[in-house]
């Protein structure tokens, strides 16, 4: 399907859009202009990749069968699909930073009921409902942050902002699973969440 979408583009006899040179990154203007902007995008890659990348190792240490795990992370994605639109439209009314304050502190209270979760073992119902919820609110937090950054960059700045954002959410993307793993294995699976949890609310209080 993706071979094919490209034949329209390629069997086409217009000409090609002319491309305007681009201004080197400037990470400087970014922090500067919109700081929240990037690290919210730091902090929303250090969630995503902890959570793709060891949640599995998470429900696998509470014992979940490999269905379960299925379920497990199915729900936290499926999740990220369902305020993505609601909330973005909320923040194009409110000052995002506040939105995405109240998005960081709906996902620090998701993280505390997983390690609720993990404390008193909660069911499996419990455990996939609460990705779910997280999912909801944590994979808006990269979005809100771009929307954010890109009304305070200009139009003119827009691929430096977005190349800005980018370096933030792969720095934060290589360190998180990095730090989450080396504390699951120091003080157990619950400490995935802690982490995330932390991510959250040092973002909250440095956008509010």
């Amino acid at each position: 399907f993706f071979s094919f979408s490209l034949l329209p583009v390629l069997l086409t006899r217009s000409d090609a859009p002319y491309l305007e040179i681009i201004d080197k990154l400037e990470l400087g203007n970014l922090l500067h202009r919109a700081p929240a902007g990037f690290w919210g995008a730091a902090c929303a890659g250090a969630i995503s990749a902890s959570f793709f990348a060891m949640a599995p190792v998470f429900s696998q240490e509470l014992g979940l069968s490999t269905t379960q795990i299925s379920y497990f992370m199915a729900a936290g994605v499926l999740g990220g699909v369902v305020l993505q639109v609601p909330l973005g439209k909320l923040s194009d009314r409110l000052e995002r930073r506040l939105v995405l304050s109240a998005v960081c502190l709906g996902s620090l209270l998701c993280c505390v009921v997983l390690v609720w979760c993990v404390l008193f073992h909660a069911s499996f119902s419990v455990i996939v409902s609460s990705a779910f919820a997280f999912g909801s609110l944590a994979f808006v937090i990269y979005p809100l942050s771009a929307a954010h950054a890109n009304d305070w960059c200009g139009q003119d700045k827009m691929m430096q902002t977005s190349s800005g954002l980018l370096v933030g959410y792969g720095c934060g993307a290589i360190l998180g699973p990095l730090l989450s793993s080396a504390l699951m294995v120091r003080f157990g699976p619950a400490m995935l969440f802690v982490f995330i949890g932390g991510n959250c609310l040092i973002l909250m209080l440095y956008c509010l």
